[in-house]
């Protein structure tokens, strides 16, 4: 009987001690060009970037598949580094302000009241990858004139693009290539 509880024990530790978890991965999404800070002071025509609203099943740290129509994945091992929200507010400001060449693109809480002013809210519904192997994001977007409070634009967005390769290096790839496309339709309409 002894023998047989340590056989058992031995087992259970081995199988325990045999596969370590994967290792957690990290991602930033990163514009492909960087805004030059020494323009930012001649523009006097400003977009103040409202914070960016993300769906709920979006805001956490894990990448989100969709699996099938109505359910999703989120993954455990492969994460935002920072929080989605900030750092897609980061790059889109910082490739609109590439993109726009008579705008500075502000976030909203640094505004100056000297200058004329336009406010963008986005809002996503859609950032993740979708196990038909594509990427998808999709919201609406408002751009809003300040000093009369009236709707300037307002429209949807839907871009969705196959991934070539397996795995979250790629799909994050992908989903940085779909949200510059975003920021040229937003530059365009402004």
């Amino acid at each position: 009987m002894k023998i047989l509880i340590t056989v058992c024990l031995v087992l259970i530790l081995f199988a325990c001690g045999s596969k370590p978890p994967p290792e957690t991965q990290y991602f930033v999404l990163t514009p492909s060009t960087q805004t030059n800070a020494s323009l930012i002071n001649e523009h006097n025509n400003v977009v103040l970037l409202n914070p960016i609203r993300l769906a709920e099943f979006l805001d956490q740290p894990g990448i989100v598949m969709q699996t099938d129509t109505h359910q999703i994945k989120v993954a455990h091992y492969h994460r935002w580094a920072e929080p989605l929200k900030r750092n897609m507010h980061r790059f889109i400001r910082e490739t609109l302000n590439v993109k726009l060449t008579d705008y500075i693109v502000l976030d909203k809480i640094r505004s100056d009241e000297n200058v004329s002013k336009k406010s963008l809210l986005i809002s996503v519904n859609q950032f993740n990858g979708i196990t038909d192997g594509s990427a998808v994001l999709a919201g609406e977007w408002v751009l809003i004139d300040e000093s009369t409070k009236s709707v300037l634009n307002k429209e949807a967005f839907h871009f969705k693009a196959s991934i070539e390769n397996d795995g979250y290096k790629e799909l994050v790839n992908q989903l940085a290539v779909l949200l510059e496309q975003f920021c040229s339709e937003i530059a365009q309409t402004i």
